[in-house]
């Protein structure tokens, strides 16, 4: 957790592979919220079909959303969108 707070603090981060309903996801970042707050750099979580009141939960938590179109294969999206980042 340590180490997690650290990088939050000083870089922002793109959190994939989770559910932000996990509850060990949530406990632990409610543990790097609480201690960092103000100084918690914003994140982003490439996600497919969020709702408003999901998208809404994960700003309150410096959490920005990139909501990703559905489609028949997100494997392939979610691909494509990373590969675009490096251009």
């Amino acid at each position: 957790v340590k180490l997690l707070e650290t990088e939050a603090a000083r870089s922002h981060m793109l959190y994939l592979g989770w559910s932000h309903s996990d509850p060990h996801f949530g406990l632990i970042f409610g543990q790097m919220l609480s201690r960092l707050d103000e100084n918690l750099r914003a994140g982003y979580a490439a996600l497919f079909d969020v709702t408003p009141a999901e998208a809404e939960e994960l700003r309150r938590r410096h959490i920005r959303v990139v909501d990703l179109p559905p489609g028949p294969n997100k494997n392939a999206q979610l691909a494509t969108w990373l590969t675009g980042l490096q251009t």
